[in-house]
């Protein structure tokens, strides 16, 4: 199940999808996809700028870990500027997401660089 249109904020799902659903909206939908076997949780630390990987991470508190899969990403364009990028974000997911581990971890519109300077698209 997708957590793309979670939160809210400049990327969240209210901006970009035009829903209004919160936290409280959310979790019956989160409660029954888990019931009904849907355990793979898709999330980015872009989506809503972390509200999604938040709003999953609370859920995820009352689930035995081993019953879900989190996916999450790493998106270079939002990437802070510091000599392990990739391990920083991943340190900011699984705060977010409750979690000390995540079983997918992929890298979400890869960016390239040129000149030592990150581009959102290669050139």
């Amino acid at each position: 199940m997708g957590a793309w249109s979670w939160g809210v904020g400049g990327n969240g799902g209210d901006r970009v999808f035009g829903n209004t659903l919160t936290k409280e909206d959310l979790w019956p939908v989160f409660r029954r996809g888990m019931e009904l076997g849907l355990n793979l949780w898709d999330t980015a630390a872009v989506y809503g700028m972390g509200a999604s990987e938040t709003i999953l991470g609370e859920f995820v508190d009352d689930c035995d870990r081993d019953d879900l899969y989190i996916s999450t990403k790493f998106t270079p364009q939002i990437a802070k500027d510091v000599e392990h990028p990739i391990e920083t974000m991943m340190d900011e997911s699984l705060k977010r997401l409750h979690t000390d581990y995540v079983d997918l971890y992929w890298i979400h519109n890869p960016a390239t660089w040129k000149d030592g300077q990150r581009k959102s698209s290669p050139s």
